[in-house]
């Protein structure tokens, strides 16, 4: 079964290559990029910039792609997460208008508690702030690190006390009447 125009030339979606994680829409400041297509397919992230523009597609390593969590206010900013692995994906646009994706593992320590790893969630904070939380067999961790660049010394802390030591196989964030995350 075709995935239409926005997967052709790819092998996304095909038998033995099925999309395991998928966002679409997105924003860049005031911008809505309601095309936007962020795609999990094996290992392979795919990303679609905007309806009618070429899918750029990065293989991050590490197993098949669980989950894919973006940046509420800029969509060049994306994470992927495998089974034992998290990675921030830096989208940029060249001179041709290919989308460039740069791939950094921000694993750091949250195999620590979590055990397989299965959904994320990009978490508005005050003033613009935010925090990944990511979701596992063993609860939730987040991290304030996730653009700081730290690579594989990014600091996880486990979300105990806040959240049941449960399988998290989905993440969903909503807000209270005081406008903060819960």
């Amino acid at each position: 079964r075709s995935l239409g125009p926005a997967f052709a030339g790819t092998t996304a979606g095909a038998p033995g290559n099925e999309i395991t994680a998928l966002v679409y829409g997105g924003r860049q400041g005031a911008n809505a990029r309601v095309g936007l297509v962020y795609a999990g397919s094996g290992s392979t992230v795919y990303v679609r910039e905007d309806f009618g523009t070429t899918m750029a597609s990065v293989n991050v390593g590490g197993g098949q792609i669980r989950a894919i969590a973006v940046d509420p206010t800029d969509w060049r900013n994306a994470f992927a997460v495998t089974a034992n692995r998290v990675f921030r994906l830096q989208t940029t646009v060249n001179g041709a208008g290919l989308p460039v994706v740069a791939v950094t593992d921000i694993t750091g320590n949250i195999m620590r508690n979590l055990g397989e790893l299965w959904s994320a969630a990009v978490v508005p904070g005050p003033a613009g702030t935010f925090a990944l939380a990511v979701g596992g067999t063993g609860g939730v961790a987040r991290t304030l690190d996730a653009f700081a660049g730290l690579g594989a010394k990014t600091r996880w802390t486990e979300l105990d006390g806040r959240l049941p030591n449960a399988i998290f196989r989905s993440l969903g964030i909503t807000f209270n009447v005081y406008g903060h995350a819960a």
